[in-house]
């Protein structure tokens, strides 16, 4: 499964370390990945995480799903982090494991962004 999720997002899995305990900590980690693998800049993290946590993002089962069309990156890119559980505002209230951070080209549609969230959602739902 790891590999088909680093396939649609261009990033394997991670970790998020077990002290990591918000939303935004979550979420800045991620990012971070994402730029020490070269595909988004370094000096855009903190500004992203701020956006993606603007919008709302729990959507219940444990998962975390965070979305946003930007300027900093040629392609859709993205990371899936999985944790034991970090209190996010969810529909059904359960703490989230897996937080998906997708990050869109200008350019891109909307069906693009459908496509790999169903696709997402499958691989998510055989995991847990």
């Amino acid at each position: 499964m790891d590999e088909r999720i680093a396939t649609l997002l261009g990033h394997p899995p991670v970790k998020l370390p077990a002290e990591i305990a918000t939303p935004g900590a979550a979420v800045e980690f991620l990012l971070a990945r994402l730029a020490d693998a070269a595909l988004l800049l370094v000096g855009s993290v903190v500004r992203l995480a701020a956006e993606l946590l603007a919008r709302p993002s729990g959507i219940g089962r444990g998962i975390a799903l965070l979305h946003i069309k930007c300027s900093d990156v040629e392609r859709i890119v993205g990371v899936v982090g999985y944790h034991p559980g970090i209190s996010w505002p969810t529909p059904d209230g359960q703490p989230v494991r897996a937080v998906v951070v997708i990050l869109r080209p200008l350019g891109s549609s909307l069906a693009q962004l459908r496509e790999l969230q169903q696709a997402l959602q499958a691989l998510l739902n055989d995991a847990q």
